[in-house]
């Protein structure tokens, strides 16, 4: 149903209800289409993931469509891909969701990569001008990302790493950074109780704390020509999980799939691979979002502790 929608907003848009720029070799709406319009399109492409994600669907058809909703917000002008609001939040919804394809189902998010790449190279184009940190970082790991998924895909492309050298330096600074910025507010954004539970500032802070983790596991495994110790990361992202699991976070919790699955597959440690299963489950029982649960939990299945195969590539 949701992609027979998508394929008549297309058709919509190449019989000229929205007429290309006659100025532009470009595919991206005219400059005479309304504002209203405009986020008529990128709200369309976001209820419509949000439909395909509420219902069962195989891999396959989820990164379509995916790919489908980048290039609803790719036919957007250029100047409103950089300065609307609502397109940007879009594009982050969209964004979650494929960080996680990324790792769940390489192979099928290189369905999605080329317009989700240059949502993501346009952000990269104003990266020094972003005042909000976890949005810099955000696009860091977008790139960091793709390189697994590009090298879990295609082995050939396994140094891919190697051409951006900097890109682990840039996370670091980040984080240094993130971290900087808290203790100059007076902030404290994590500590540990006398039970060794982990507590955060609040779910927002768990949220960018465990991706920054997330950020470091996936160095670890792409990082194949030196000792890695994941141990460190897998934790981090398990305690922010046990933290938001005593949260009402309704689908919030979705962005923690990416993670968790990073934890669930490449972890040696049985222990942390079934805590990452069980948040998973646990969520997949509660979560609105149910057809992206199933996937969460069927791409991480292989690997559960009742595996004792090596997860590493």
């Amino acid at each position: 149903m949701y992609g027979i929608a998508l394929q008549r907003l297309f058709k919509a848009l190449s019989l000229g209800r929205y007429e290309s720029s006659s100025s532009s070799s470009s595919s991206s709406l005219s400059p005479t289409t309304k504002p209203l319009e405009q986020v008529a399109i990128v709200c369309t492409a976001v209820i419509l993931s949000i439909f395909e994600a509420i219902h069962p669907t195989t891999t396959t058809a989820y990164a379509t469509h995916l790919a489908a909703a980048w290039r609803i917000i790719g036919l957007m002008e250029e100047d409103s891909l950089l300065g609307a609001p609502i397109i940007d939040q879009a594009a982050i919804h969209l964004q979650f969701q494929t960080l996680f394809v990324m790792v769940a189902y390489p192979t099928q998010y290189m369905t999605s990569a080329p317009e989700a790449r240059r949502w993501n190279a346009l952000g990269r184009s104003r990266y020094h001008q972003i005042a909000d940190i976890s949005t810099r970082f955000m696009i860091d790991l977008f790139d960091l990302a793709d390189f697994f998924a590009t090298r879990n895909g295609k082995p050939d492309y396994e140094g891919l790493i190697r051409s951006d050298p900097s890109i682990e330096e840039r996370i670091n600074g980040l984080w240094e950074e993130y971290n900087e910025e808290a203790r100059s507010a007076g902030v404290r954004l994590q500590w540990i109780l006398e039970n060794d539970e982990r507590c955060y500032r609040d779910a927002y802070t768990a949220f960018v704390i465990a991706y920054f983790s997330t950020a470091r596991l996936l160095l670890a495994v792409l990082r194949m020509d030196i000792e890695s110790n994941i141990t460190e990361p897998c934790d981090d992202i398990l305690g922010c999980s046990a933290f938001l699991a005593t949260r009402n976070i309704g689908c919030a919790c979705l962005r923690m799939f990416f993670p968790l699955t990073l934890v669930a597959r490449f972890s040696t440690s049985p222990r942390q691979r079934g805590a990452a299963f069980r948040y998973l489950s646990g969520w997949l029982q509660d979560a609105t979002f149910t057809g992206l649960s199933i996937v969460a939990i069927r791409s991480v299945n292989p690997y559960s502790p009742a595996k004792e195969d090596s997860l590493l590539l």
